[in-house]
């Protein structure tokens, strides 16, 4: 794999499951998780270069019990992709499970390797020696940033090839898709408020934020959306609620180099 990819999935990833275990004193396990998307890279002129899938592993890797020598518990051989990342997994709150979206599948059409939107969701039980895969759920078309409310009892996915919002239901081990809310374009990212009673999503062509209203396991869209910087990819909620930041990465995603943002709201 190209290294710039690499590096770039791994810390992108080390983040958000950072984030999402939380940080846990020295001798006591907090897991990380790291999507290793082998298909995807760069040529030395920039241009992105598609290989033959078959090699993308998921590992689940131990950062607390020793974090000066973190350990691979375990690399499952599961499709993901740099496309959705670091957004795109993510694990819940006590630890008990991970769930990971594919966003993208790459398929040979008349000898050339391209990428096609998947629906798959991985859902991985990290309380057993080694952790492993127990379920695929279908969501939406191209799933790709997801959220786990505080409590881990819903979790939210942001489908932009089909420009809506998965609710999915969280209850002990059992991870299963109850409700589906149109957006109408298309949406990167979704995350909740620190309380769950509202989320944010960014519309990526749009240059928006939805807001979500959440009430229980019901998700609503008002038709509330705030302006932001160009392309937002990414949102985050700060821990007491107060503002959120996104990523706006600017000229539909390539690069230019100037023209990058961060929006406050």
């Amino acid at each position: 794999m190209n290294t710039r990819t690499a590096t770039a999935a791994l810390v992108a990833l080390a983040v958000l499951a950072g984030c999402a275990a939380g940080p846990a004193p020295s001798g006591k396990r907090a897991l990380m998780i790291v999507g290793n998307d082998e298909k995807q890279s760069w040529s030395e002129a920039g241009a992105v270069v598609i290989g033959a899938p078959g090699r993308d592993t998921v590992s689940i890797i131990d950062i607390g019990t020793d974090p000066l020598a973190p350990k691979t518990l375990v690399s499952l051989p599961l499709m993901n992709t740099i496309a959705g990342p670091p957004v795109n997994l993510a694990i819940t709150p006590d630890e008990k499970l991970a769930i990971v979206a594919n966003s993208l599948n790459v398929v040979e059409e008349g000898g050339v390797m391209k990428q096609v939107p998947d629906n798959r969701l991985w859902v991985i039980d990290l309380t057993t020696e080694p952790p492993k895969l127990i379920d695929t759920v279908a969501v939406g078309k191209q799933p790709s940033g997801l959220s786990i409310n505080r409590a881990g009892t819903l979790a939210l996915i942001a489908n932009r090839a089909d420009g809506s919002i998965s609710v999915m239901r969280i209850a002990g081990k059992k991870v299963e898709l109850i409700d589906t809310v149109v957006i109408g374009e298309q949406v990167s990212h979704v995350a909740f408020t620190p309380d769950g009673k509202r989320a944010l999503a960014t519309k990526f062509p749009g240059h928006k934020v939805a807001m979500l209203a959440v009430d229980g396991e019901k998700v609503t869209y008002g038709k509330y959306d705030m302006n932001v910087g160009l392309w937002p990819y990414n949102v985050d909620v700060t821990p007491d609620g107060k503002l959120a930041l996104t990523a706006d990465n600017g000229n539909s995603g390539a690069a230019d180099g100037q023209i990058d943002t961060v929006s406050v709201i």
